[in-house]
Parts: C-alpha cells; structure tokens; sequence
C-alpha cells in the first residue's frame, strides 16, 4: 500500500509487516514475481527487498521521463516500463545501467491533448498496453508499436485504469 511517502506491507489479517518511508512522493508501485518491490517516484526508480531493504535504485533523468508517475513491471521478461503523461520508456530491470529505449508515440499521443494515464502488462508475453483517453497503444518487450486502438469516439474522458481479461485475452 502507497501514498504519499510512505509504504506498507501489509499481511492478510491486516497487520502492517513493514513501514518505509521515501524522501519523495510515491507515484507507482510493482511487485516482481520474486517478490520484491518496485518503488517510482517524481526522480527514479527504488527496487525493494521483501524485508524492505534498498537492493537497487536509478535516478531517472528529466530530459528522458519529465513527468512519470505510471510503472508497469514485467517480471518474466525483466523489463521495467515507465510513462509519463507523452513517453513511454522502457529499462532493463536486471541491469538499469544499460541504455533505457523510450517507445515511439504516434501522433494519436504526441500532437494532441491525449495523455498516457494507464499502463499494462500481459502476465506471460510481457506486451504493454498504454492508454488515453483516445486511444489505446499495444507495445512488445522490443518497445515497437504493434497495435492502435482509436478509442475517440467512445467519449471515455479520463482514462482511469486498465484491466486484461485472461479467459477471452481481452481488455
């Protein structure tokens, strides 16, 4: 559980098994299928251990991300997206240091007033789905742009969030 600067791990009777605290405001988090806790804020990306112990951080530059407050974690493929409101960047999660590859927005994104408010990932293919208010964006581990879906003519306002169905492979 997130908010603010703050962080809980809390158990499934209720208790609070962990408090941390981070000097800036949290603005996603993603559970690693090992468990552990990525933890992005307004300046970089935090990888907590279980016992919530720091194991890994990265200051993410302005010029590359300005504004990212959307995190989606593929654990399986070990990549890392990160949106803000006009990029999608995807890093390495076992090796941030080599090069991020920041995903190439179509102009349903870039030259308009929609803004990229929901990423999510396929739990095996590691595909990422980003969405707006107009429009929907299916992206592969490569970052290359695979599939568009206008959404404009549905009048959906704000994006607030996505959810994959496993049975039908839908959105």
């Amino acid at each position: 559980v997130a908010g603010e600067k703050t962080l809980l791990h809390v158990s499934a009777q209720g208790q609070i098994l962990l408090k941390w605290t981070s000097s800036q405001n949290i603005q996603a988090i993603g559970l690693d299928p090992d468990q552990s806790l990525w933890v992005l804020t307004q300046n970089g990306l935090t990888l907590l251990s279980v016992a919530g112990a720091v194991l890994t951080s990265l200051a993410l530059p302005a010029a590359l991300v300005p504004d990212p407050d959307l995190l989606a974690v593929d654990g399986l493929g070990g990549y890392l997206w990160v949106a803000g409101k006009k990029t999608l960047v995807r890093f390495d999660a076992n090796d941030l240091s080599k090069a991020p590859i920041a995903a190439a927005l179509p102009a349903a994104v870039n030259g308009t007033n929609n803004k990229l408010e929901a990423l999510l990932i396929h739990p095996l293919f590691g595909t990422v789905w980003a969405g707006g208010s107009d429009t929907l964006l299916l992206y592969d581990r490569d970052a290359s742009l695979v599939r568009q879906v206008g959404l404009g003519s549905y009048a959906l306002g704000n994006l607030q969030a996505i959810a994959y169905g496993p049975g039908s492979a839908s959105l």
